[in-house]
């Protein structure tokens, strides 16, 4: 489903150059969860934004089912991305001034899947119904708390029914007890629909739920002992 290969990524700043990426390479089958963990500052962000075709290498290729991201144009990259990845940040990303349902809808609006503004919607309630938070869709996301605001972002990830998730790091702005349940909605909305799952973790204990664990040290990918 993904598989990124030989990945470097480098940083220019005013008086120094940082070598992020240095031959990074990731396989990763349908429906497989793969955590990768990390030191603080050793790119684990810059990865999950390569691999989703937000962030250019300098080198090397990253293929979602098959398509390549890198290869293409602008547009045909933005249309694999559309269609085929979901994902999950940290800070929640919501548009405050859009309702949680419009806010669960905006990836549809790329037309990805040719799909009406009322097909959308329905589709939103749907999800958001599944995520727990079918009270909630005319609410804005401020009148949110922190869980809910991140159900609201799983349910957007999943409205245009992709392939892979990205996440990074979904737990990090919760407490113990809203991130293990946000953390079981992940993995049970991933495994009912049979979706590839990359998610950075900074906890040992959400990375052991994963099928596998990856390190990103020295710029490159290690399976962890």
């Amino acid at each position: 489903m993904l598989e990124a290969t030989d990945l470097h990524k480098t940083y220019v700043l005013p008086h120094k150059r940082v070598d992020v990426l240095k031959g990074a390479s990731l396989s990763v089958g349908k429906g497989e969860r793969v955590a990768i963990v990390g030191r603080s500052g050793s790119g684990k962000s810059t990865l999950l934004h390569v691999l989703g075709g937000l962030d250019r290498p300098e080198v090397g290729e990253v293929r979602i089912d098959g398509q390549p991201l890198y290869a293409v144009s602008q547009r045909a990259r933005t249309a694999v991305r559309a269609s085929k990845i979901g994902f999950v940040f940290q800070s929640y990303h919501l548009l405050p001034e859009m309702d949680v349902t419009e806010n669960v809808m905006l990836p549809a609006m790329t037309g990805a899947l040719k799909i009406t503004r009322a097909q959308m919607r329905q589709r939103a309630l749907v999800l958001l119904e599944q995520v727990g938070l079918a009270d909630r869709a005319t609410h804005m996301p401020l009148e949110l708390s922190g869980g809910e605001q991140q159900r609201v972002a799983l349910a957007r990830a999943l409205i245009n029914e992709p392939a892979l998730i990205l996440a990074d790091e979904p737990t990090g702005n919760l407490d113990r007890m809203t991130g293990a349940q946000i953390m079981e909605l992940l993995f049970g909305l991933s495994c009912s629909r049979d979706l590839a799952l990359v998610m950075v973790t900074h906890s040992p204990e959400t990375a052991a739920l994963c099928d596998r664990v990856m390190e990103l040290a020295g710029g490159m990918l290690a399976a962890q002992t």
